[in-house]
């Protein structure tokens, strides 16, 4: 009465007129009882009454109130089947309210008593959580006689990245932005994922690997995810440089040398041979790496977008590895560099050239 401004019988009869006229649109209408727990049951049966003979294949009810103890919901949820017979033929469908920190509780009551599908959100919105009623319907498949079918690993992954792009602050400082492997960022794969998942996350990261090296990448992640709970986007961008796409050099590193200092820009001379001609360029740069960058560049006649650099080292101590992964986009597609040595200007310089030697011969080929 004081929100659709009609008296109950009326508004059965709206109920019922507009899933009909939905029905006329599509097969699958779902009628939504937004404070079912706080009405009368019987009256509650003859809107479910109506809304079915209207096509409604589906009917929802929803504790918005957030005031039921899971008990209190299975039983709410029992007697309704008893009152109104029809949703035996249809879909179930359950939403709880948080306010008492009861949701989830309840979402599992309400399939225990016969629910059949559960209202949830991916990110916290005061209602039944996602991943966490997906884990107990896996985990507890025989007691509650449900199966669910989420794939609880994959769920966990967006949910994630959800979480990621809600919550956390994008760094304003960042080098490098806008790149590829930010579309998978924050994803975690492990050793019980088999080769199309792991192929997805990578051709996500931008990735078009033929079958011989989609197949070295999964033999070399494996070996990885054996001795690592999680693998993260960082570490399947690495396993693709130094897995796939190895091919002859078409330019290999003779020699640089490197100016640099607080007072002047940065100066590298780089030598590369090339068909077994030396070819040498001296660039200026905004420090050691990008002037090296701009060198290789003028050697090769080319500019290549530069996506993604990264540098990390892989030893301890003060003379540590250091390990950069370089990735340039030809012609759309991405391809990725791998460089090891104790100096972090040499490794940047080799994963660039390693790079460099996967576009040169596909351009080659």
């Amino acid at each position: 009465e004081y929100i659709q401004c009609k008296k109950a019988d009326a508004l059965i009869d709206d109920a019922a007129r507009a899933v009909a006229k939905c029905a006329e649109l599509t097969d699958d209408v779902e009628f939504v009882a937004i404070d079912a727990t706080r009405t009368d049951v019987a009256y509650l049966a003859k809107v479910i009454e109506a809304v079915t003979r209207a096509g409604a294949k589906t009917v929802t009810v929803c504790d918005a109130a957030g005031s039921m103890l899971p008990e209190e919901f299975a039983q709410f949820i029992g007697d309704l089947f008893k009152a109104a017979p029809q949703l035996a033929e249809i879909e179930l469908g359950i939403s709880c309210c948080n306010n008492l920190n009861m949701a989830d509780a309840c979402a599992v009551a309400g399939v225990m008593a016969g629910a059949s599908l559960v209202k949830a959100t991916s990110y916290p919105m005061g209602v039944v959580a996602l991943d966490n009623v997906a884990r107990i319907l896996a985990a507890k498949s025989d007691a509650l006689d449900a199966q669910c079918h989420v794939r609880v690993t994959e769920l966990k992954r967006a949910m994630n990245q959800v979480a990621r792009l809600c919550c956390e602050d994008r760094s304003k400082a960042a080098q490098f932005t806008g790149s590829v492997s930010e579309a998978v960022e924050g994803v975690v794969l492990t050793a019980g994922d088999d080769q199309d998942t792991v192929m997805q996350y990578v051709e996500r990261l931008g990735y078009s690997l033929s079958d011989e090296d989609a197949a070295a990448v999964f033999e070399a992640f494996k070996k990885i995810a054996a001795n690592k709970e999680r693998v993260g986007a960082t570490e399947l961008d690495a396993i693709v440089a130094s897995a796939a796409l190895q091919v002859p050099p078409t330019y290999i590193l003779e020699g640089y040398v490197i100016n640099a200092g607080l007072s002047f820009k940065a100066t590298s001379h780089i030598s590369l041979r090339k068909d077994g001609e030396v070819i040498e360029a001296v660039s200026l740069g905004d420090g050691p790496i990008d002037s090296s960058f701009k060198s290789i560049e003028s050697v090769v006649g080319k500019h290549y977008e530069l996506d993604d650099f990264r540098i990390q080292a892989v030893t301890e101590g003060r003379e540590a590895m250091g390990e950069s992964i370089v990735k340039l986009i030809a012609d759309g597609k991405v391809y990725s560099g791998r460089g090891i040595s104790t100096d972090i200007v040499e490794s940047s310089i080799r994963a660039y050239i390693n790079a460099l030697n996967k576009i040169a011969y596909e351009e080659q080929n």
